[in-house]
């Protein structure tokens, strides 16, 4: 797009799914921007990338401005970092720009107007095995027409697509799986036939990098079972001694340990603690097989389903038999 901007002028370049014009209404335009500038971010990053460029009425592409004042446009740079920060799996600090451009009153003025700017957020793709969410656990995609919230049903095909695309080949000699491997369908129509049982189901999953696996977490919580987080062993322990979970998902790496998940497995079993554990790691040593007193071990996300279910199906069964 151009990079002179000639104010109540409409641009050359027209929306497309790669560029979105917003005109900021109201006496707030640091709050109007700030609070839709990660949905959009979302969007683009859940899709192929693009620029959102507010101070240009989407009605007839035509530029008028936000005025921004100096401190202003300091709050703005800060709320819209703030917000972007909170995007799920994490980006990179550098990913997005933001650009404040001036605006003329005309072709040939050579001073641009005062205290007026347009405001332009560059976003780019995202990782294609990702699917990206705002701080508030909203996930959105780019259309020609703006931007589309995911609805239930959306949201769970979505990432069940982008879990088939990130399942990769244990390890060397081992065949890849067929499409028709993954399983997914089998864990849907198996959560719901059990559907009962999982509701209000509690699971304790630990990563220090829990955005690794929010898609997955996502998938659990669209089956009715709660999820909480903890992201080093003794916080995994804290929570443990006061809620009663049904199960724990672990990594095996953290915090510079590579054992410790087996640690936690080690420190549960010593308080008394027999909630079932499995792991959920990057690739697993078919050697070396499920480790002692761990209910199973996997780098597949079907698989952690079907985990799951099993511990829920004989845990919560067994629990309410002998009420």
């Amino acid at each position: 797009m151009e990079r002179r901007f000639i104010l109540n002028q409409p641009v050359l370049v027209e929306e497309t799914l790669h560029c979105e014009f917003k005109e900021v209404k109201g006496g707030n335009p640091v709050k109007a921007i700030a609070n839709t500038v990660d949905e959009y971010v979302v969007a683009y990053l859940n899709s192929k990338g693009g620029n959102i460029y507010w101070g240009i009425r989407d009605l007839d592409r035509t530029v008028v401005g936000v005025t921004l004042y100096y401190k202003q446009r300091d709050d703005l740079r800060k709320a819209v970092i703030s917000k972007l920060t909170n995007i799920q799996p994490p980006i990179s600090p550098t990913a997005c720009q933001m650009y404040l451009h001036e605006i003329y009153e005309s072709a040939t003025s050579e001073k641009p107007v005062p205290d007026l700017s347009l405001v332009e957020v560059v976003a780019p793709r995202g990782s294609t095995d990702d699917l990206y969410f705002t701080g508030g656990n909203e996930a959105f995609v780019k259309t020609a027409a703006g931007k589309k919230k995911f609805s239930g049903p959306e949201l769970q095909d979505e990432i069940l697509r982008r879990l088939r695309s990130r399942s990769k080949d244990e390890g060397p000699g081992s065949k890849p799986r067929r499409e028709d491997d993954f399983g997914f369908p089998s864990v849907l129509r198996r959560a719901d036939m059990v559907a009962p049982i999982l509701q209000g189901a509690q699971i304790l999953w630990v990563d220090d990098n829990p955005g690794n696996n929010i898609l997955e977490r996502m998938t659990l919580k669209s089956m009715g079972i709660d999820v909480d987080l903890a992201i080093s062993t003794n916080e995994a322990l804290l929570m443990l001694a006061v809620n009663n979970y049904d199960a724990v998902i672990s990594d095996m790496e953290r915090q510079g340990s590579s054992n410790a998940g087996l640690q936690l497995l080690c420190r549960m079993r010593e308080r008394g603690l027999f909630t079932q554990v499995v792991f959920y790691i990057g690739r697993v040593d078919r050697d070396r097989g499920t480790p002692p007193g761990a209910f199973g071990i996997t780098s597949y996300p079907d698989d952690l389903m079907h985990y799951v279910l099993d511990i829920l199906e004989r845990e919560r069964i067994s629990r309410w038999a002998n009420r």
